[in-house]
């Protein structure tokens, strides 16, 4: 499986308008920096997106949990990749 992080934020925007992609581009960069991979990522965006009363936030409050972090490790390369594609897609 290929991450694919800026076609996730695209198929959030298309289909939860009232979600604002930066806002959700940014929990997708705070859990991969929590160490989420990316199939955890895209099943749990999946259900927040069939969840009509979910936002982005909940993502990022879910990345913040800090049993599922190790504080003071430096980002990944899985990381970077996801953060450089979100910023080029902006």
């Amino acid at each position: 499986m290929i991450p694919a992080p800026s076609e996730l934020a695209g198929l959030a925007a298309a289909m939860r308008p009232d979600w604002d992609r930066a806002s959700l581009e940014a929990a997708l960069i705070a859990a991969t920096s929590a160490g989420w991979d990316w199939r955890r990522l895209f099943t749990y965006v999946s259900r927040l997106l069939a969840d009509d009363s979910a936002s982005p936030r909940d993502l990022l409050e879910a990345a913040r949990r800090p049993l599922d972090r190790r504080e003071g490790r430096p980002p990944s390369a899985e990381y970077a990749a996801m953060r450089d594609a979100l910023r080029g897609a902006a």
